[in-house]
């Protein structure tokens, strides 16, 4: 996993505005932190709210998702 272009450990903490890069054996996907709320319980926030995923890399392939 990288957090801004850096190999992150699993205690790093996260912020809003990180982009995350998670690597899989033939896919990576690459998300921008939009959101992170106060408390890992009950989060009643939707998905789109927390995250966006900025590409998706598959066997050579790239999907780069464009928005506004």
């Amino acid at each position: 996993m990288l957090v801004n272009g850096q190999a992150a450990k699993p205690a790093k903490e996260i912020r809003a505005g990180d982009r995350l890069a998670l690597s899989y054996a033939a896919r990576t996907i690459e998300f921008e932190v939009l959101a992170v709320p106060p408390s890992p319980r009950n989060v009643r926030m939707p998905p789109e709210e927390l995250y966006r995923v900025t590409a998706d890399r598959t066997g050579g392939v790239e999907t780069v998702v464009f928005l506004p």
